[in-house]
């Protein structure tokens, strides 16, 4: 097997480990079912969240954003609305179909 950087042939390959740091190969650090210098990890996107809370679901997104919950891609479905206030007519270029302005 060979290691390239760019174009580049690597002829020797080391690893490094700091000796007495655990915490590079602690199991919460470590993608869970995944293996790493003997130690399994037990860390999934869903132990980051606390107790009570619950991955983004596609209304909770702003349209035309997106986040990823679980590893998937959620495309937001979140309409944003904008209020106006004026004291004359509106100009026509002022918002977005569904916007609402109130006239004072």
């Amino acid at each position: 097997m060979s290691f390239y950087f760019g174009r580049t042939r690597i002829k020797k390959v080391s690893t490094a480990f700091v000796a007495g740091d655990t915490s590079q190969v602690a199991p919460e650090n470590i993608k869970a079912g995944v293996s790493i210098l003997g130690t399994v990890g037990t860390f999934s996107s869903a132990s980051t969240l606390g107790a009570g809370v619950s991955p983004a679901t596609a209304d909770q997104i702003v349209r035309t954003y997106g986040a990823f919950v679980d590893g998937i891609k959620v495309e937001g479905t979140l309409d944003v609305k904008t209020f106006y206030t004026g004291t004359s007519e509106p100009s026509a270029d002022l918002g977005n179909n569904g916007d609402i302005y109130l006239k004072k």
